[in-house]
């Protein structure tokens, strides 16, 4: 931020995304962020702009299973962070408007111990509720379904919905082992819808063939990476707009900005964006068809249209 930024793009990370929030904010800096996070927001962080769809909608699509076969009640399960706290909050909202409910919430440390998350697994076993979703990251979230596996959790009494972590982990990994599959058959889950397209198609034959080159093996993208490449081309489109509108690249310094410490964040040295709400407003009117679909945003700076695929994994892969 010392060096005169115009543009973020990133973070992923919740907590993250809410500390550089407020920096974009003071600097007049737009922040395009992959955060889900559904208390981030245009209305608290006027620069905030989320390229890739919200917690809100997300929930939705998991209610919307939910309600659909009639299930009343589920138990949540959630890491017991920003990430985890917001979604199962916006979750409870999306089923108390379908008159159904969260009747048990358990969540845990990112680093919890095995056998925690055993002791949280035979508390679960007891609830009323045999539909679970599970709300966390890949590595955790593994771990659990592993583990429920080897309690006989994941028979036919029981429904496992996963969120959207589940989906990006599979899509990201080119070959997962069978003991992985094999502990979670008949799990849900889902994932942002991305329409079938050429331009599509011709990413990841161009991605497949680079990562090989360069990498020597295929590294997999997923929906995450198809917003990823959108948010930049986001930008560019709009920078584009900008220069043609008249706009300018200058900062002001900020008299404020001050590391009153004599740290190493050198404060002073950061400038406010003259042109800021300019390149906000060319961003805000951006409308184009990109790897992800339609990228176009609402007056609250959330993408358009967002829909969710429903996926099975059956046998060794997903339906």
């Amino acid at each position: 931020m010392e060096t005169d930024v115009i543009a973020i793009i990133r973070p992923q990370c919740s907590p993250i995304a809410h500390i550089i929030s407020y920096v974009a904010n003071e600097l007049q800096v737009p922040l395009m962020s992959f955060a889900s996070d559904a208390t981030l927001s245009s209305i608290q962080f006027p620069f905030f702009v989320r390229t890739m769809p919200s917690d809100l909608y997300q929930m939705a699509a998991v209610a919307a299973v939910i309600d659909y076969y009639q299930w009343k009640i589920v138990t949540a399960i959630y890491v017991d962070d920003d990430y985890g706290r917001n979604g199962i909050a916006a979750l409870d909202d999306e089923l108390t408007a379908r008159r159904c409910k969260i009747s048990f919430k358990i969540g845990f440390r990112s680093n919890a111990k095995k056998s925690d998350l055993l002791n949280l697994l035979v508390t679960v076993s007891n609830m009323e509720s045999r539909v679970i979703i599970l709300h966390t990251g890949s590595e955790p979230g593994l771990k659990l379904l592993s583990l429920a596996n080897g309690l006989k959790m994941m028979g036919n009494s029981y429904v496992w919905i996963a969120t959207d972590w589940l989906f990006a982990y599979l899509d990201a990994n080119s070959s997962v082992s069978a003991e992985t599959i094999n502990a979670m058959q008949g799990v849900l889950t889902i994932r942002p819808h991305t329409p079938k397209s050429k331009v599509k198609s011709n990413l990841v034959s161009k991605w497949s063939s680079l990562s090989k080159k360069y990498y020597h093996s295929d590294l997999r993208t997923s929906a995450y990476g198809f917003y990823v490449y959108d948010s930049v081309w986001t930008v560019a489109r709009a920078l584009d707009a900008f220069f043609e509108d008249g706009g300018r690249i200058s900062f002001t310094n900020d008299s404020r900005l001050r590391d009153e410490t004599r740290g190493t964040l050198h404060l002073e040295a950061m400038s406010v964006f003259d042109m800021g709400n300019k390149l906000l407003n060319k961003i805000r009117n951006v409308n184009f068809t990109g790897v992800s679909g339609q990228v176009q945003f609402n007056a609250q700076f959330e993408l358009i249209h967002p829909a969710y695929d429903i996926i099975s994994i059956i046998g060794n892969g997903m339906r």
